[in-house]
């Protein structure tokens, strides 16, 4: 059973259109009182969104139909109110596959640390070839009580997704969404239920899920209800776990019970393409490895290269970034590689980008043909706890996850936090 605990609601109202993308939201405390930094991504039909195209990637845009909408506050509050608009930086777009996508960050100081849930919801999705279109609500948990293992406020996991992913039909298909957690929890990955998903619960038919690595795999073929270039939307839910009991507020959290979650929402389309299931683009050496954690100390900067390979050639690297990030135009391999080509990807983040961001690329080919998405995080804005060397007598000094916590292992004769104690 779970517990009680003190949730806030959120929610989202929309223009009535059918090209809604898909999204996610999550969050983190900013430690002063009550108050919660969200960050969310959104996405639209190319030009139906908050105004983005490629030329405006890294811009703030106001001018579409969807900018006017806003985020709302409905449960936990003693009356709705309008928290932010849904205006956002340009983070991608792609006319050819018709889609644009956006992010942006803003706080709330809510009244106290709870009780209650939380969700969005508004209409439509765009057109699609199983289930409804209609509704959508993205759901996400927020509760602002101290975690007696960290001594600090909890915070949500973060997924990303791209608005659609193009796999080919009559393929058997894999697609890995990223996780991770900024608290170091355990962190796992559930369909969508009930009202979390509103109209799109089970949009994706005889699909199976990896709830540990949050891998999605399905046969889309007309036995498996799949037709040539439909559509289907995706709705799942990333929660974290504590790894062992812990205390939140007088309440026992056992490693069973989930601490928050966020949703991730985005399409799947599947085309008839040329060539076997197994010639797509992919990723090559000198691209960083998959899940690879980088860190960008305060003031400094990312410069990275996405390297990807196709015998068909590539036409176009996309990225689902961190507002703000410029990536450069395709260039022809610089280590002579054929049919190899490549992106420079930089990124200056300021001292509101601090903490964990998901950066993943996938390349295109002349086919349609997308890659296996290469997903790194991002660890802007980074003041490592244990650069200042706070454990004594020679004690090993080991970060919680990626926040501003860390213990110390002590060596043989010492105890204590800092192991300043000796034992003789």
């Amino acid at each position: 059973m779970l517990p009680v605990v003190l949730f806030f609601a959120i929610s989202i109202t929309f223009i009535e259109a059918s090209h809604f993308r898909g999204g996610t939201i999550n969050w983190k405390p900013t430690n002063i009182a009550n108050e919660v930094e969200f960050r969310f991504k959104l996405g639209w039909t190319y030009g139906n969104g908050a105004g983005c195209n490629e030329s405006l990637i890294g811009e703030y845009v106001t001018t579409g139909g969807e900018a006017s909408g806003s985020w709302i506050c409905t449960k936990g509050c003693q009356t709705q109110i309008i928290l932010s608009n849904t205006s956002y930086i340009c983070t991608g777009a792609s006319r050819s596959e018709n889609w644009e996508q956006g992010e942006y960050t803003f706080k709330y100081k809510f009244p106290d640390k709870g009780p209650f849930t939380i969700g969005f919801s508004s209409s439509a999705w765009m057109t699609l070839s199983y289930g409804s279109a209609g509704s959508w609500n993205v759901e996400t948990v927020v509760d602002l009580r101290t975690r007696n293992d960290s001594k600090r406020l909890n915070s949500s996991p973060i997924s990303g997704s791209r608005p659609m992913y193009r796999l080919q039909y009559g393929c058997n298909n894999t697609l890995t969404l990223p996780m991770t957690d900024a608290d170091g929890d355990i962190i796992k990955c559930r369909w969508s239920r009930g009202s979390e998903c509103a109209s799109v619960c089970n949009g994706l038919p005889n699909a199976s899920l990896d709830t540990d690595t949050c891998t999605l795999t399905f046969y889309s073929t007309t036995a498996n209800q799949y037709q040539t270039n439909g559509w289907y939307a995706v709705a799942l839910t990333i929660e974290d776990y504590p790894r062992s009991a812990i205390s939140m507020g007088g309440t026992t959290i056992l490693p069973t019970t989930p601490i928050s979650s966020v949703p991730i929402q985005f399409l799947i389309n599947t085309p008839s393409m040329s060539g076997s299931c197994q010639e797509r683009p992919i990723f090559v050496n000198n691209t960083p490895p998959e899940n690879q954690l980088l860190v960008i100390k305060a003031s400094q900067s990312l410069n990275i290269r996405f390297y990807a390979a196709s015998k068909f050639g590539i036409t176009d690297m996309t990225l689902m970034s961190p507002a703000g990030l410029q990536k450069s135009a395709l260039i022809n391999d610089d280590l002579g590689r054929p049919d190899v080509s490549y992106i420079v990807v930089t990124w200056t983040p300021k001292q509101t980008d601090r903490g964990a961001h998901l950066l993943c690329g996938t390349a295109e080919d002349t086919q349609g043909k997308m890659s296996v998405p290469r997903c790194l995080t991002v660890l802007a804005w980074v003041i490592d706890p244990c650069h200042s060397t706070p454990c004594q007598n020679n004690g090993t000094c080991k970060r919680v996850g990626v926040t501003a916590d860390y213990n110390c292992i002590c060596g043989p004769g010492y105890t204590g936090v800092l192991c300043g104690n000796s034992r003789y």
